[in-house]
C-alpha cells in the first residue's frame, strides 16, 4: 500500500509539475482540493483494495484537466 501511495504522490507531483511549468500559479491548482483528497489516501483505501488507487490517478488526471481548460489557453503539455 505504501508504494502504491508513494506512486500516487508522485503521479500528483509530476502532473502539477508541469502545470506550474508551463505559468500556472500554485494557488490554482489548490482550489481543485485534489491534493487534499491524495493526502487522505491513507485512510480511505483500506489494505486489502488496492485496485481503488487508479480511480485516484483518474481522479488527478480529470482536475488537471479541467484546471488546464480552464486557465491555459496555450498548446497541450
Amino acid at each position: 500500500k505504501q508504494l502504491l501511495m508513494m506512486k500516487i504522490i508522485l503521479y500528483l507531483y509530476d502532473k502539477a509539475s508541469k502545470l506550474i511549468a508551463i505559468g500556472l500559479p500554485m494557488s490554482v491548482l489548490k482550489e481543485n482540493n485534489i491534493f487534499e483528497k491524495i493526502i487522505s489516501i491513507k485512510y480511505d483505501i483500506p489494505n486489502d483494495k488496492p485496485e481503488l488507487f487508479s480511480k485516484y490517478q483518474e481522479e488527478i488526471n480529470s482536475a488537471f484537466e479541467k484546471i488546464k481548460a480552464e486557465n491555459y489557453e496555450g498548446d497541450a503539455v
